[in-house]
């Protein structure tokens, strides 16, 4: 596990880091699928941006839950803070909330192009596919989001600090090594 990496002298969280960089490359890719499949411009900058805004309000509405499963639903004022810090880098707004919100968003401002809506809909599964990919990624190095207790083959240790002493270690199931080589596999 590595929490924090370093590069070029300033450290990140690995966790906001590959979240982030799976967002962005994400969207470059799905820019230049659109692009290919479009040949607009507007139309292209237009269906980015819809999914842009996508992830941003993902963002917001992950940090809310996540501010209410963790105890503390306060209302965002920084919005750096939602790229930069756990809150609005949570699975559920950057994935879940782009895979639901998307596609009903399109069909209602891109009505003329409901016939090219599912080759549209495909472009965003492969962002989903990168964009999670990266996501496990920054799990797998921050130590969260692993399996359940499993002492057998591809068993990961799992080392967890405490206050009062050394912590403990034990083995898991290398869940988000599975997710990341699935996503692989899909793309």
């Amino acid at each position: 596990m590595q929490p924090d990496i370093e590069l070029f002298g300033i450290t990140f969280h690995s966790y906001q880091f590959f979240i982030n960089l799976g967002s962005i490359i994400g969207g470059i890719l799905m820019l230049v699928l659109v692009w290919r499949q479009s040949k607009k411009l507007s139309k292209t900058l237009g269906i980015f941006a819809l999914m842009m805004a996508c992830v941003l309000i993902g963002a917001v509405l992950g940090s809310f839950v996540r501010g209410l499963t963790y105890g503390d639903a306060s209302k965002i004022t920084d919005y750096f803070e939602l790229f930069s810090g756990d809150r609005g880098n949570h699975f559920i707004g950057r994935v879940i909330f782009v895979f639901v919100a998307f596609p009903f968003l399109f069909a209602k401002i891109f009505k003329p192009l409901k016939a090219q809506r599912y080759r549209y809909l495909d472009t965003l599964c492969l962002f989903l596919t990168v964009q999670h990919m990266f996501s496990r990624i920054g799990c797998l190095l921050n130590g969260c989001c692993y399996g359940k207790y499993y002492d057998g083959f591809l068993s990961m240790q799992v080392q967890r600090a405490s206050q009062s002493g050394p912590g403990i270690s034990y083995p898991v199931y290398p869940t988000q090594m599975f997710e990341i080589l699935g996503m692989v596999v899909l793309l």
